[in-house]
C-alpha cells in the first residue's frame, strides 16, 4: 500500500487496549477513527495498532507507524520464473493503490484458459474484506490498466468486508429470533463460496434452519444489486422472500414483491412471520 503515518500529538490520549481505531492520518493531531484493536509494540512509546507491520520511527517526539501491504506468491507461481518476475514488478503499484493497512495480497498462476495463462490476485484484510481478479500477462505490463483495475479491487475489498460484517450481524439476530419459533429450531451455519463480477470470489456463509421437520435456508445472493447494498433470500417450501440491506434505508429490510410492492424494516416479529411462511408453505 503506500504508507500510512500515525502522528498523534505527544499529549494526545491513546485509546486503551479494548478500543478500536482506524489510522487515517497525515495531519498532526488528527482524530482517531475506530476500527482495530490496539496493542503495545516493543520500541514504540505509545500503543500501536495490532495490524502494524513495519518499523516505528520517532521525529520531534512523535511516533510514526508505516504500513506495507504484504504481497506473496504461491509456490505454483514461483516455479515459473518469467511470470514470477513479471508479478514482482507490480508490487509497488499494488502497495500504492491498495492502501489498506490490514491488507494481504497473494498472486497465483491459474490453469491455462484457451491456451493463455492467467495471473490471479487475491486480496484480504482483517476487516472481513476478500476479493480477487484474474489478469492476462499483458495487462500487468500496462501501468494505466493496472492502476484502474487495482483501484476497483480496493473498492471491492472494502465493500465485501462491510457486506460480510452485515451478514454476520444478521445471522446473529436470526439465531436469537429462531428461539421463538413454535417448537424451537436448529440453526446450522454452512460455508459457501460466492462470486460476483466486481469482486471475484469471496467466502460467505448461509444458515440452514430446521423446525418441526421442515428446512429453511437463509442464503446471501449478492452485494452488488440495484437500489440496495446487498440481498439475502429466505427459501423453503414457502417463499422465497427477499431481504435487502440498505445503508441509506437504515439496515435490513423485507421487500414485498407482490403488488403493491413495499419495503419494511426487518424486526423479530416480521422475521418470525416470514420464517413460518417459509417453513410451512
Amino acid at each position: 500500500m503506500g504508507r500510512m503515518a500515525l502522528r498523534p500529538e505527544p499529549s494526545a490520549e491513546i485509546p486503551d487496549h479494548s478500543s478500536f481505531c482506524r489510522l487515517d492520518t497525515m495531519e498532526f493531531g488528527a482524530e482517531w477513527q475506530l476500527l482495530q484493536p490496539w496493542r503495545s509494540i516493543p520500541g514504540c512509546g505509545s500503543r500501536c495498532p495490532a495490524f502494524a507491520k513495519e518499523r516505528v520511527h520517532t521525529r520531534r517526539g512523535t511516533a510514526f507507524e508505516e504500513y506495507v501491504v504484504d504481497i506473496h506468491q504461491t509456490a505454483n507461481l514461483e516455479r515459473n520464473a518469467e511470470y514470477s518476475a513479471l508479478v514482482a514488478q507490480t508490487d509497488q503499484s499494488v502497495r500504492a493503490t491498495v492502501d489498506v493497512a490490514t491488507a494481504d495480497a497473494t498472486w497465483d498462476l491459474a490453469p491455462h484458459e484457451r491456451g493463455r495463462p492467467l495471473l490471479v490476485l487475491r486480496l484480504q484484510d482483517q476487516l472481513n474484506g476478500q476479493c480477487s481478479a484474474a489478469f492476462a500477462p499483458d495487462e500487468l505490463r500496462s501501468e494505466q490498466n493496472m492502476g484502474s483495475r487495482l483501484h476497483s479491487l480496493k473498492g471491492a475489498l472494502v465493500r465485501v468486508g462491510h457486506w460480510r460484517e452485515q451478514l454476520r450481524l444478521l445471522f446473529g439476530n436470526i439465531r436469537q429470533w429462531c428461539e421463538a419459533l413454535p417448537g424451537g429450531a436448529y440453526v446450522q451455519e454452512e460455508p459457501i463460496l460466492m462470486r460476483e463480477e466486481r469482486s471475484g470470489e469471496y467466502e460467505a456463509a448461509r444458515l440452514l434452519i430446521t423446525s418441526n421437520g421442515q428446512l429453511m435456508r437463509v442464503e446471501p445472493v449478492a452485494s452488488w444489486i440495484v437500489g440496495a447494498d446487498g440481498r439475502v433470500d429466505l427459501r423453503g417450501i414457502g417463499g422465497p422472500f427477499t431481504l435487502l440491506y440498505s445503508q441509506q434505508g437504515g439496515g435490513w429490510l423485507y421487500l414485498r414483491e407482490t403488488l403493491p410492492m413495499a419495503m419494511y424494516p426487518l424486526t423479530q416479529e416480521l422475521f418470525l412471520q416470514l420464517a413460518e411462511a417459509c417453513l410451512n408453505g
